[in-house]
């Protein structure tokens, strides 16, 4: 039987592949287009509602991630039962300009700017499951970056 207390593991799966360097869209890391997404718009912070319509961010580069993040959520409930109807709410937010590094977040070969990533979820019963996580990036670039191949 499910219990809710299992998306506490599911928002933190879930923010864990967000912020993978396997994480990508049409070949190229979806944090980096995001970033330049961001750069290129003034849009700080981006944040993407999973379950609501419309969406909060209007671009494609943000329906294509928000619809892939939204098939990974749905395929964890179902992988550990639990019902759908128990999740209310659920939102991404990427914070690139506005957030700056603790000393616990700091690496000493950090390559790109600092970005912090929010995974929300609140249940049926207005319980709040929050994970985060957080990295250095720099904008997209296709001059900079190889093509992830995918068959």
């Amino acid at each position: 039987m499910a219990r809710r207390k299992e998306l506490r593991g599911i928002v933190n799966a879930l923010i864990s592949s967000f912020n993978s360097r396997n994480n990508d869209i049409n070949g190229y890391w979806a944090i980096g287009k995001l970033k330049g997404l961001s750069v290129k718009t003034y849009s700080d912070p981006i944040t993407l509602n999973l379950l609501s319509n419309p969406p909060l961010c209007q671009h494609e580069l943000c329906e294509q991630i928000r619809d892939q993040q939204t098939c990974k959520l749905m395929y964890l409930l179902d992988a550990q039962k639990i019902p759908r109807e128990w999740v209310c709410h659920a939102r991404i937010s990427i914070h690139f300009c506005s957030v700056k590094p603790t000393s616990t977040e700091t690496f000493r070969s950090s390559v790109g700017e600092f970005y912090r990533c929010m995974y929300e979820i609140i249940d049926d019963k207005g319980k709040l499951y929050i994970a985060n996580s957080y990295g250095y990036c720099l904008p997209h670039s296709t001059e900079r970056e190889f093509r992830r191949i995918t068959e």
